[in-house]
């Protein structure tokens, strides 16, 4: 059986009080070496650190994967809220700002293929999120960067800048989180969007 093979192999492994599947160390190792060895994860640090305490909140970078971004690299500030994702993390492309940014720089064929998929596969989360997806797409040519105010959970807001950057076939993305409950709407485009749509990586 395919599982069987997988659990042989250590990319499964199973815990038998639960009767539960979890990924094992064999997949972790696989992926391992793409975020050690993106070259601008290092380059790209000390700008995202300077962000991320600017803003008392965390800055990212990382790529799309399917309905996923995968978090490469993030920063976050020594004094603010927000948990730091740990490299190779993964988040959805509807509910986060670096995913709205992914999607409002593809083709346009691709992005309507993209978001019929996550509508067919992921209806719940395509409900919760299509306005703010529908929002940063419509301003994305004018603002140069999306938003989420809050789709993410756990009361984040965040900025999204997608850049002709590439590692492989993937574009890379930015992102920049900040607590929602110190932060309106008018001042996270005021104040962080207005910066970071800025950056020189589009």
């Amino acid at each position: 059986a395919p599982a069987r093979t997988l659990l042989e192999l250590g990319y499964l492994d199973h815990d038998g009080r639960i009767d539960r599947y979890f990924i094992g160390p064999s997949a972790v190792a696989l992926g391992y070496p793409y975020i050690v060895n993106t070259p601008l994860r290092l380059i790209a640090r000390p700008a995202l650190q300077g962000l991320a305490d600017r803003f008392q909140g965390a800055a990212s970078l990382g790529v799309a994967f399917g309905l996923q971004v995968v978090y490469l690299e993030t920063c976050a500030s020594g004094t603010g809220t927000l948990a730091r994702p740990d490299q190779g993390a993964t988040r959805s492309i509807a509910s986060t700002a670096m995913g709205r940014a992914w999607l409002a720089s593809l083709p346009a064929a691709e992005r309507k293929d993209t978001l019929a998929a996550l509508k067919r596969e992921r209806p719940d989360e395509w409900q919760r999120c299509h306005a703010g997806i529908n929002e940063s797409l419509a301003n994305f040519g004018k603002r140069g960067f999306a938003l989420n105010l809050g789709d993410a959970g756990y009361g984040i807001c965040g900025v999204g800048v997608p850049s002709r950057m590439r590692y492989g076939q993937r574009t890379l993305v930015f992102n920049c989180a900040v607590p929602g409950l110190q932060w309106s709407s008018r001042q996270l485009v005021a104040d962080i969007a207005a910066i970071y749509g800025k950056l020189n990586v589009r």
